[in-house]
């Protein structure tokens, strides 16, 4: 086993105890809660056990946080449960005196099981969970019910919770455990695993866990976080490991000092040696690397101790209670750095951070002593407004800058999504640069109805998903420079979006008008704190916010934030002579056992002096309201772009003839891979292997006739890549593309022609056929797809979601996408049959197009307009019913 291997058992230990409790003091069950605990623990201790798990509740002095507790997510993950607990006056930690859990790996998934032990209200647990959940099932003795939760994000239902209820125990597992769980327990049914080993260590413990089946215990570990540092700790190497046990212990005769014990059990003495000396060596690089720019670190190795014998590998560390909070920070820094690769920085590195640069005074962001909301500028569309506007309220600008129709719990609705900008604004938490929380941010929107001409509402509550209709957004902020007399001035703003859908089959040209409001945070008084060197361990509290720093090298600043963290408006380094200390870069993280806080690092170019915190400790809200009633009418009414052309039927004959019009052999680079295809000419560049998800990746170029049956033609061209020659043989690898070539009458001496120039094409290689080998040739072929005959439909361009399919149902088009400037097509079936697609005005008046693009996403096709001139109305899809085909094929080898 490598360090990496055992390392992030120490580190999860460490995370899960310093999160969940507040102080501990020496388990000390009775006969009776022994007999209680071992009774539960024979009945968890099935066959399928791949963890077993205990926490003495007697051990907790102080309030235990439950939401950060590892629960299965079938009962914690939407945060329900623990208010409609509390709402019924329900104390676990009071009324709790054991938990234990199992879980499981059965043919049939993943199971869980929860037993408490201890005094309760079987009554209001019961009117908790009703509260809290669906119940869709209860016994007829009302001990037992089935529940289910809907995923807050997802919407999707969780699979059925099964709850036994009395006023001495808890059972909370699937539906399938639960008689055999409550048959165990009444029968005093022996434990189907050995235990004898387990029950001194738990014994020991106040939180134990043990980990059965090493190998398989990954999948059933509640969060990806655990799940990730878990996957690497249980790699084990030696396959005589079969049981792993962790514990947290409060001695008696050192009441105010945790033992953390990782114990490995093996049948293998030899392969517990050689672990421990390969743990050593790896622990001496890291006290050459992260020990010595993280002081903590090296205290807790030298608090570390490895064990070995013939039948276990322990690793034990003593941590003074005290210290649990600085030795989990102090893991987290050097994970932290590890991510980061801080611990790889380079020669070249470490000269640019000693290379000092510092920020201009005029170019740091403004912050007024005092300020009121009304002194904010009023906003102001300009260039580099992200949207046009549909609606100004005091400083902020809100445009409705695209509606689609989606997919949303399960079904098709129009979601339409919102723009805010703001004008430049004084007093912004820059800082929230740095991590991009917007939990919380210094503005907001709301969206609080949509209506129809009459004033009914289009906008339905949500109970699920993400960014749902009722909830604020928030707006981050955004930093720049804007030109004024010649000069680059620096600016803050405020940016962000919220999007929201309308009732299901409400189309959109119904919505007549958009309420909402914008909500800012602003620092009315601000105020400035300097902290000097060292710097690790001072804290400065502003108001709810909290900042703590960190054990901080020269030229790398390291802190935290949790509470109200808007208002920490901004960090700056200073160093010897005052001034602030530019930032290369850095990152933060977050821990879902440190709910709110955020952990800061960012390399500065200069040594690090002092830091000057800028903050405020209040700030005042106030509410912008505003109403839409005109949007997404925005198209570029006077740019210039491409007629449609007429379509004329051409056949096989006609276009043979054009190869003695045209000669296309000068039209390819010198370097290229061509094809001369007459009457066309293709052009390939070079062909690069990007690994299985991109594949191959090229640019290819063409040269074709100005003829009337492809001009203009959607699906008139087409590329056909059939497979690859390699060193190792031919691979068959398929890939196709649509050509919008456009008219070139530039070229002296040689008619009017079509081309399209170097066109990125790209095949995916999901199955890694052209992995390490050479390619040495192009198979495939050019498609002309010539209409001898077309039909057309038309639709209006707001009718979001509504379906044109081809009389002989050979193709359709969806209207999927409005912006403010396109319109978005999703495209079924034999899309070489689309012709074209032609944008009309209210008075028939037919509009250009400044671009069209193909893409494809998730397998599905998409066709993006950009009409200019006008505002379209009306669509009309023209598609051929009769065609001829030409195939043009080439093998180019090189």
């Amino acid at each position: 086993m490598s360090r990496t291997a055992i390392g992030p058992l120490i580190v999860v230990l460490v995370l899960v105890f310093g999160a969940i409790f507040v102080y501990l003091r020496q388990p000390s069950p009775d006969d009776e809660a022994r007999a209680y605990i071992e009774n539960a623990e024979n009945a968890l201790a099935m066959q399928e056990a791949v963890i077993l798990a205990h926490f003495d509740m007697h051990s907790a002095a102080g309030e235990i946080d439950f939401s950060r507790f590892p629960l299965p997510e079938a009962v914690s993950k939407d945060g329900r449960l623990l208010p409609a607990l509390a709402q019924e006056g329900i104390s676990l930690t009071e009324q709790a005196e054991h938990i234990l859990g199992g879980f499981y790996v059965t043919e049939d998934g993943n199971r869980f099981a929860l037993v408490a032990g201890g005094r309760f209200d079987g009554a209001a647990i019961l009117r908790a969970v009703e509260r809290a959940f669906f119940v869709v099932d209860r016994s007829e003795t009302g001990f037992e019910v089935t529940f289910i939760r809907r995923n807050p994000h997802t919407c999707e239902l969780s699979p059925p919770v099964r709850l036994y209820v009395t006023d001495r125990q808890i059972i909370v597992t699937t539906p399938d455990l639960m008689p055999k769980i409550l048959t165990r327990q009444v029968g005093g049914a022996f434990a189907e695993v050995d235990l004898a080993g387990w029950r001194d260590f738990r014994e020991k413990n106040a939180f134990s866990l043990n980990f059965l089946a090493p190998r398989e215990t990954v999948s059933v570990i509640p969060y990806q976080m655990l799940r990730d540092a878990a996957g690497q700790a249980v790699d084990l190497r030696g396959e005589s490991v079969y049981s792993v046990y962790l514990g947290a212990a409060l001695p008696e005769e050192t009441p105010d000092t945790v033992i953390l014990t990782a114990k490995f059990n093996t049948t293998d003495g030899a392969w517990a040696q050689e672990t421990a000396n390969k743990f050593e060596a790896g622990r001496n690089v890291m006290r050459r690397t992260v020990m010595t720019r993280i002081p903590f670190a090296e205290q807790i190795d030298r608090a570390l101790t490895v064990t070995t014998a013939d039948e276990f590998l322990a690793f034990t560390l003593p941590l003074a209670l005290a210290d649990v909070e600085d030795a989990r920070a102090a893991l987290q820094d050097a994970a932290g750095m590890l991510v980061s690769g801080d611990l790889l920085t380079t020669a070249l590195d470490q000269l640019r951070r000693g290379r000092e640069q510092t920020i201009p005074l005029n170019e740091l962001p403004e912050f007024h002593p005092n300020l009121g909301h009304d002194a904010l500028p009023d906003f102001q569309e300009d260039l580099l407004t992200p949207v046009k506007i549909d609606a100004v309220t005091g400083p902020f600008g809100i445009g409705i800058e695209k509606a689609a129709f989606v997919e949303h719990d399960g079904r098709r609705v129009t979601e339409m999504t919102l723009r805010v900008a703001s004008a430049a604004l004084p007093n912004l938490p820059v800082e929230t640069l740095h991590f991009g929380d917007t939990a919380d941010a210094a503005a907001s929107i709301s969206v609080t109805g949509v209506y129809d001409a009459e004033g009914n509402p289009l906008m339905p509550h949500e109970d699920c998903g993400t960014d749902r209709n009722q909830e604020a957004s928030g707006l981050t902020v955004q930093a720049g420079f804007h030109l004024q007399e010649e000069e680059n001035i620096p600016y803050t703003a405020l940016t962000g979006q919220k999007k929201i859908r309308l009732h299901e089959n409400t189309a959109l040209h119904n919505a007549a008008a958009i309420e909402g409001h914008i909500t800012l945070h602003l620092p009315t008084t601000v105020k400035s704190r300097r902290f000097e060197q060292p710097l690790a361990g001072q804290i400065l509290e502003a108001g709810g916010a909290t900042l703590t720093f960190r054990n901080n090298d020269k030229n790398v600043l390291r802190y935290s934030i949790s509470g109200e963290k808007r208002h920490i408006l901004a960090v700056h380094p200073i160093n010897s002579g005052g001034m602030v200390l530019n930032s290369r870069g850095g990152g933060a993280t977050s821990s879902i056992l440190q709910h709110g806080t955020r952990h800061i690092s960012r390399d500065i170019q200069g040594e690090i002096v002092a830091v000057d915190v800028i903050y405020t400790e209040n700030t005042v809200a106030q509410d912008y309201p505003f109403f839409i009633t005109s949007f997404l009418n925005h198209f570029d009414t006077d740019a210039r772009g491409h007629a449609p052309t007429v379509i004329r039927r051409e056949t096989r004959e006609h276009f043979a003839a054009y190869a003695q019009l045209y000669d296309f052999s000068n039209f390819c680079d010198e370097d290229a891979r061509s094809a001369a295809l007459p009457p066309l000419q293709l052009c390939f560049g070079d062909f690069r292997y990007q690994g299985r998800d991109r594949g191959i990746n090229t640019r290819f170029s063409l040269a074709a006739p100005a003829s009337t049956g492809l001009h203009g033609n959607l699906g008139g061209m087409e590329i056909v890549i059939g497979g690859y020659r390699t060193d190792a043989g031919p691979v068959e690898l398929p890939g196709h593309q649509f050509i919008l070539p456009q008219l070139d009458n530039s070229v002296p001496d040689r008619p009017p022609f079509l081309k399209a120039l170097h066109v990125p094409f790209r095949t995916p290689d999901p199955d890694s056929l052209l992995e390490d080998r050479q390619i040495t040739g192009v198979v495939g072929k050019v498609l002309l797809n010539l209409p001898q005959n077309i039909e057309s439909k038309s639709t209006y361009a707001t009718s979001l979601g509504q379906r044109v399919e081809a009389d002989d149902k050979s193709m359709a088009v969806t209207l999927t996408e409005i912006t403010q400037n396109s319109l978005t097509l999703e495209l079924e079936g034999d899309t070489s049959r689309l012709v074209q697609v032609i944008p009309v005005t209210q008075d028939a008046q037919v509009l250009p197009l400044r671009n069209t693009v193909f893409t494809e996403k998730d397998g599905r096709g998409y066709l993006t307009l950009e009409p200019v001139g006008g505002h379209p109305v009306f669509l009309e899809i023209r598609y051929a019913t009769e065609r001829e085909i030409l195939e043009l094929p080439f093998d180019i080898r090189f």
